[in-house]
């Protein structure tokens, strides 16, 4: 072989490999020093050293291949432009602070919110069959209208349903109890125990219930054996296997045997049991009894799960339910003739629902709201739009003072997709800052946010599913590109022969940045309405007339051992000059009325079947004394006279109105309440057994046994008379602790909802305030710079301070004033549905909105007037010299 490689042929390989204009600077000394080589060599070696030296001088690192040399250059590119962008924040130390800050915060209230979402929508998911699993609801309906939605359901139906409908895959019916627990050999005292439920084992197929202890297919098989959660096998074993223990409850004198342990149910769990009961311990005659289990339609106690087939339509099967009801309920208290499935009716409540759809009666739980979710997520966006739209406003406000750098770059051959992506990066350096604040400072608002929804939210543990945290940087940087694409395009746009004249060319520029003021100071203070208009009604919640006094209210639930010598109880108690009152109910003030049965009234010379529902309420003697309750005619019960307890009852107003008689006409009425046909003898003035949430319905209340609930009325002071309820209570139920809840408190607590709601409202509103706010003081900040020459030659031809800072705020103010005739209108009809959900409310009062207005006002002349008087004040020598 004569020549390993022509050598411009292997130039030419270079020349394609490398940057051609590197070739060409060293082929001529290459050739040169070949053709020396070739005739003092020869060929063969002249090509081997030319082939070693070619090799060596493009060896990677002297000279990079083309592409790469490409690439090298557009990361240098990009390098400069986040370069650019870094010492352009430097530059205006002012607009990046709130450009970051106020992108910082709106991020990490954004992170927190999608947080909070994410474990709302997680409940009851957790279920491997979950999309499978219902819960059996009840409704009961009175001239066409729905008063009461069951959760539980009466005991038959369970059974019946998967007897009926082979769709039902299976069925598992739960009841809530709750125990006195003593240990046997134990030197711990008696401790009460919530959250028990008496359980059929199908639970374990329904639900994915993991155990630590026992086998799951015979653990709740056999009567009194019961299954505990880990939590509660260690309180009450500590670190000893529980299986096969045994537990005494004192509410029935019962003893119990551990048959397994569970795992504690998840945070995102309609339900929490503690404690799972064997049902067939319900078979017992002096618990439940085997024959209510199968006969008792009344006793709606029964949490009914029921698990289809797949593929089934569970709204097929729930078209079916009203023939089930008549061919199983028959006519049991309804009018003759009239079927069951005119007034009552069964419905299919898939699993997944409940946390967030489900606000029914007798709820096992307190749930979350759906309506919650959305206002949240709502809130959250709208608190990113009034971040996002301050980077707009600022940044096309700055875009002035940027001008004459777009024109010089565009000068010297920058193109305008290059000036884009400049701005671009500059935008999203700024987001890229603005999200790592956002993590440093989000877990304070978390601090927060736990308190007010009782959760235990951890953005670490969310942030750290690399698909969760990669999502949320993208979703970061989307919002940077989003709020930077409009200013980028201006800034872009500028004309380099009208910029380096001295003019702008902005003029048109200014209508956007009003509009994006207008929208943030609006949605700002239909959040802040919002606040006010919740407060006001929780305030009037607070400061209504209930119809009855719940201050220095106690009560408390009846042990069956003190139902005999109750008497002897409430007479002790009395001795204490502290103690004014004691009664016994079935219900207190402020709880869910679930209880009713069929009723009939005397109507000429017969009795006529009432054609709506009346709930009943039994009370003693005392019971209206103690809550100082009024009578509107007639009579309260009476130790003194013996049919009392047996034959008289006692309506309110609402339940006389809807009879239609007068107060003094119901008096000595026939009534038949149930099985049981006595006398009307008093009328009880309307009061609010229940929440605001509800209206006075018609109520029935008689003075039968049996009683559960027992309230104390203290006179004197507090901790003295609780001090000797709890000594008198030691002295007659010593096998138990003293358990007791203040009236009022409970009272509040039923509008706890509507607390955290305002909680809300008062944090989000401070913060889009504050973020608008941020923005305003930037934009006031711009346009008194911009305008630095005029307000110096106003103060040269003699302007007074007040005449500046009035020119200077005029604008802002009129589009504060126009945010107003906006927020308002949309705000009245948001409070107006949100109103709708109490039956007694207050008015959507004009004062509310002028308050909200006049505050709104108020803080936008603070923010503005700052920047303003500064200006004001400036010596116009130091002004004129400005070009």
């Amino acid at each position: 072989m004569k020549y390993i490689i022509p050598p411009r042929l292997f130039l030419r390989f270079f020349r394609w490999y490398c940057h051609p204009k590197l070739v060409d600077h060293i082929e001529g000394d290459l050739i040169e020093v070949y053709n020396q080589r070739l005739t003092r060599i020869g060929k063969r070696k002249a090509n081997l050293k030319f082939a070693i030296d070619v090799l060596l001088l493009f060896r990677p690192g002297i000279i990079r291949p083309r592409k790469r040399q490409q690439n090298i250059n557009q990361f240098g590119m990009y390098q400069s432009y986040f370069k650019v962008g870094w010492r352009s924040l430097l530059k205006a130390k002012g607009y990046s602070f709130v450009n970051i800050f106020g992108l910082a915060l709106a991020i990490a209230c954004g992170l927190v919110i999608v947080l909070f979402i994410h474990a709302e929508v997680k409940y009851d998911r957790y279920h491997s069959k979950a999309e499978r699993i219902y819960r059996v609801t009840r409704d009961f309906r009175s001239e066409g209208v729905v008063n009461m939605h069951l959760v539980q359901v009466a005991p038959p139906i369970g059974p019946l349903l998967k007897n009926d409908f082979r769709e039902i895959e299976e069925q598992a019916r739960t009841r809530r109890t709750n125990f006195l627990v003593s240990i046997p050999d134990k030197s711990k005292e008696s401790s009460y125990q919530n959250n028990v439920f008496y359980a059929e084992p199908q639970l374990l197929d329904i639900f994915d219930i993991p155990l630590k202890e026992g086998n799951p297919k015979i653990a709740l098989n056999n009567p009194f054996t019961l299954m505990l959660s880990k939590r509660t096998a260690e309180k009450y074993f500590g670190a000893e296997r529980a299986s096969g223990k045994m537990l005494v409850d004192l509410n029935n004198n019962k003893t119990y045997e551990v048959s397994g342990v569970f795992e504690d149910f998840p945070v995102e769990s309609h339900w929490h049991p503690e404690v799972l009961v064997a049902f067939s311990t319900l078979q017992d005659s002096t618990i439940y009894g085997r024959h209510n289990l199968e006969t008792n339609w009344g006793n709606n106690a029964f949490n009914t799960y029921l698990l289809i087939t797949p593929g089934f339509n569970a709204n097929a099967l729930e078209t079916q339910l009203p023939k089930f009801i008549d061919k199983y309920f028959g006519q049991y208290e309804a009018p003759s003739g009239v079927m069951p499935s005119t007034w009552t009716t069964l419905h299919m409540q898939k699993l997944t629902n409940i946390h967030l759809y489900s606000q029914l009666d007798s709820e096992i739980e307190g749930n979350g709201n759906i309506s919650t979710i959305y206002m949240i997520g709502v809130i959250g966006i709208f608190i990113i739009l009034i971040a996002s739209f301050n980077f707009i406003n600022l940044s096309t406000a700055r875009a002035v003072r940027r001008a004459k750098e777009a024109g010089l770059r565009k000068v010297v051959g920058a193109y305008r997709s290059q000036l884009v992506f400049q701005y671009l990066c500059e935008s999203m350096l700024t987001t890229i800052l603005a999200f790592f604040i956002a993590l440093a400072i989000s877990p304070f608002i978390l601090l927060w946010a736990n308190d007010f929804t009782g959760k235990q939210l951890d953005l670490t543990a969310f942030l750290s599913n690399p698909l969760v945290g990669v999502t949320a940087f993208g979703f970061a940087l989307l919002i940077g590109l989003l709020s930077g694409i409009y200013p980028a395009f201006v800034i872009s746009a500028f004309k380099p022969s009208i910029i380096l004249k001295g003019d702008t060319g902005t003029q048109g520029k200014g209508m956007l940045r009003k509009i994006l003021v207008v929208t943030q100071f609006s949605i700002s203070l239909v959040i802040g309405i919002a606040t006010l208009v919740v407060y006001r009604q929780l305030h009037f919640m607070n400061t209504i007339d209930l119809g009855y006094n719940k201050d220095q209210v106690v009560g408390t639930d009846i042990p069956n051992s003190l139902h005999e010598r109750y008497d002897a109880f409430q007479n002790e108690l009395l001795k204490n000059s502290g103690i004014k009152s004691v009664s016994r109910s079935s219900y207190i003030p402020g709880s869910f009325l679930n209880s009713v049965n069929g009723a009939k009234v005397e109507r000429g010379d017969s009795l006529a079947h009432v054609d709506f529902a009346i709930r009943n309420v039994r009370i003693d003697f005392d019971f209206l004394d103690t809550y100082e309750i009024k009578l509107a005619a007639g009579r309260s019960f009476s130790r003194d006279i013996k049919t009392d307890d047996s034959l008289a009852y006692m309506l309110n107003e609402s339940a006389v109105r809807k009879l239609g008689w007068s107060n003094e006409e119901a008096i000595d009425k026939t009534f038949q309440y149930g099985d049981v046909k006595g006398k009307i003898i008093g009328v009880v003035k309307d009061f609010h057994m229940e929440s605001l949430h509800e209206e006075i319905g018609p109520l029935v209340f008689f003075a039968r046994p049996y009683y559960g609930i027992m309230s104390i009325k203290i006179g004197g002071d507090i901790q003295e008379g609780i001090a000797h309820i709890e000594k008198v209570w030691k002295d007659f139920v010593p096998e138990r602790p003293f358990v007791f809840d203040f009236i009022d408190v409970r009272y509040e607590w039923l509008y706890n909802r509507e607390e955290k709601q305002g909680k809300l409202f008062a944090f989000f509103s401070g913060l889009a305030i504050l973020i608008a706010c941020l923005g305003l003081f930037g934009l006031t900040t711009f346009s008194t710079l911009q305008r630095v020459k005029e307000i110096g030659i106003r103060k040269v031809l003699g302007a007074s301070l007040q005449n500046i800072v009035r020119m200077l705020v005029k604008e802002m103010l009129g589009l504060i004033l126009i945010s107003n005739i906006i927020a308002w209108p949309l705000a009245w009809f948001l409070m107006n549905r949100w109103l709708e959900r109490f039956a007694y409310r207050i008015g959507n009062e004009l004062w509310i909105y002028l308050c909200a207005g006049l505050a709104m006002v108020a803080i936008a002349l603070i923010t503005m007037s700052f920047q303003s008087v500064k200006a004001a004040l400036t010596n116009p020598v130091n002004s004129l010299k400005h070009e």
